[in-house]
């Protein structure tokens, strides 16, 4: 095998002899004798005097075979671990990921945001937070795709102690499909409200629908590619399997 690795800074002066710390940015090339390797990748996080701007981890890798079309794969995160990206964790805490994972056998991705803030105005506190995720997978190897869309947020406000009011909201969507054909909704609302200790109020909605045209599975085996020199024996058992 024959590799290529490479480290680097940007909009920053060149490292010294003494300087012992990793660079953010990252990169390598490897050819082996079957295949052929990429990847690149950052590990950054950017501070002034009142704390934390930006924390940025994200990297990409990529496999191709030379002799193979089926074991070729390109991820950019993973849903493992995704990429990840958080700004003004000290004023807002806004994060951030994503992954999208490609190869021969389907298509994955996904990716979230979400931000708190919180502030107190004259002893009066409030937290205002939100959310959306979104994903979705896609097979090759049988028709089968399916995604789904998740957000929300909400509300809390506490006036000295005396009064208390919160609001919660959480929508959720999927659906799938060929085999097995789904579709699911939920809608959630939540809410409170105390005075003192004497007067509590308090309510939760729900709405949940579900439609299931076909919820069964295809489970029937996926025949692999046969070279053409192969028994003629082994093609109808594996012909006779998968009718099975």
């Amino acid at each position: 095998m024959f590799m290529i690795e490479g480290r680097g800074y940007i909009l920053k002066c060149l490292p010294g002899l003494d300087d012992n710390s990793e660079p953010p940015f990252w990169a390598f090339i490897a050819f082996g004798e079957n295949s052929f390797e990429i990847g690149m990748g950052v590990d950054f996080k950017l501070k002034d005097a009142s704390g934390k701007v930006l924390q940025l981890n994200a990297n990409a890798h990529a496999f191709f075979p030379i002799n193979s079309n089926k074991s070729w794969y390109l991820h950019v995160g993973t849903k493992e671990n995704p990429n990840t990206a958080i700004v003004f964790k000290d004023l807002i805490n806004l994060n951030a990921s994503s992954y999208l994972m490609m190869a021969s056998q389907g298509i994955e991705f996904g990716a979230s945001v979400s931000f708190q803030l919180q502030k107190n105005f004259f002893g009066i506190k409030v937290k205002l937070y939100a959310f959306i995720s979104i994903g979705a997978k896609i097979s090759f190897e049988k028709p089968q795709f399916g995604g789904y869309l998740h957000f929300g947020g909400g509300i809390q406000v506490n006036v000295w102690r005396v009064l208390y009011i919160s609001a919660e909201l959480n929508c959720y969507l999927s659906g799938e499909a060929v085999k097995p054909f789904i579709i699911f909704a939920k809608l959630e609302f939540r809410g409170r409200i105390r005075v003192l200790k004497f007067l509590k109020i308090s309510f939760n909605i729900k709405l949940q629908l579900k439609w299931e045209k076909d919820n069964e599975i295809d489970r029937a085996i996926i025949t692999p590619l046969i070279n053409s020199s192969s028994n003629s024996a082994d093609i109808q058992y594996l012909k006779e399997k998968s009718a099975q």
